[in-house]
């Protein structure tokens, strides 16, 4: 295998397009030629490595377009393997790549009970999956979700961590301040958080909350903050930050509130930088993947603010506590070594080329 194609959405500031740059970066340096065609944005927010050629459909007006020059550009690059995600975008693609020999990888990167949202790309899925040649899962729930025909093709790989991005490890007094990270989107559930934490700072009100993130949900969380909080300044949301584990280190703890999730970079990062984090035991399973409850971080069920209220406190309450469950989440390090990572998507990729 010596030349491979990646089709995406576009190489943004997102989990997966942090996963392609990576693992196209890793590739080149194991002599792979890498292309990357974007299908709806041609701005590059991760650094990749200068013999990586990036060509993007993005002035393409339509979307049967896109896919289209897709498949042209596929067939003019003759690459040995093509590898698409996230799974919408590797649905459509493999879809329109009927006919075609080159071999074509997705990768599921959500929950698959929920993504893709539209109702008709979720049943074109079920055709897609019968035709690829491998399935790259996050974790166990997700590959478990689908018949056995779809298993057979799957393998889980977690998501690396970027350790070079990483802030060095905590090692003064953390900060009275609990914080999240995420799209301000119905996925992420920051209500349930801000309800939890109305809770909390009846307790110990010299506790602040910070959720970094933006979307199309801030008006009604300030709404929501301006009914459960006399004080403004217990909650800020001061939107999307260029380096997140920087903002977040000093913290107390990270909480994870999400309905559904694949493998979550944001809390993956907050254990790594060793913060006691607490996370909504979501599907399709990223959590608990990472996570033994009460050892390197807490469990608590999806859209319960008491349960979340409770783990909260004990982390308040318990210095020993706190400071175990942060010791413990470095163990996520070499869980999620990158050059282990992305050696078993290297691995992966080379099995069907030798079919």
């Amino acid at each position: 295998m010596n030349r491979i194609c990646i089709v995406t959405r576009d190489l943004s500031s997102g989990g997966a397009e942090r996963v392609i740059s990576n693992l196209a970066n890793y590739l080149v340096g194991k002599g792979k030629s890498i292309f990357i065609l974007t299908l709806f944005g041609d701005h590059q927010f991760y650094q990749l490595h200068p013999d990586i050629e990036v060509i993007s459909f993005s002035k393409e007006k339509s979307k049967a377009g896109k896919y289209i020059k897709a498949r042209n550009s596929v067939n003019e690059l003759q690459p040995d393997i093509v590898l698409a995600m996230p799974e919408e975008v590797g649905i459509y693609l493999t879809l329109t790549m009927i006919g075609s020999k080159v071999p074509v990888i997705i990768s599921e990167r959500n929950n698959p009970s929920v993504m893709p949202s539209n109702k008709m790309t979720r049943i074109l899925r079920y055709v897609s999956y019968s035709l690829v040649k491998g399935i790259i899962f996050q974790t166990s729930q997700a590959m478990e979700f689908f018949p056995n025909y779809v298993r057979k093709k799957g393998e889980i790989i977690l998501n690396p961590i970027d350790i070079e991005s990483l802030p060095d490890l905590h090692e003064k007094e953390r900060e009275k301040v609990i914080v999240s990270v995420g799209r301000l989107e119905p996925q992420k559930n920051f209500s349930v958080l801000l309800e939890a934490f109305s809770k909390l700072v009846k307790e110990y009100p010299e506790y602040r909350l910070v959720i970094y993130g933006e979307g199309s949900l801030r008006g009604e969380l300030e709404k929501q903050i301006s009914e459960l909080f006399r004080d403004p300044d217990l909650v800020s949301l001061p939107g999307r930050v260029s380096n997140p584990p920087e903002n977040i280190k000093d913290a107390s703890m990270f909480v994870l509130s999400s309905d559904y999730e694949g493998l979550p970079n944001a809390l993956i990062e907050s254990m790594a930088m060793g913060l006691p984090v607490i996370s909504t035991d979501c599907p399709s399973g990223g959590p608990r993947e990472l996570i033994e409850n009460e050892q390197n971080g807490i469990l608590v069920p999806v859209n319960d603010s008491n349960e979340l209220h409770r783990a909260m406190k004990k982390i308040i309450e318990s210095s020993q506590f706190s400071e175990d469950l942060g010791k413990n989440a470095l163990c996520v390090r070499k869980q999620l070594d990158p050059t282990l990572i992305y050696n078993q998507w290297h691995q992966y990729l080379e099995k069907f080329v030798a079919e």
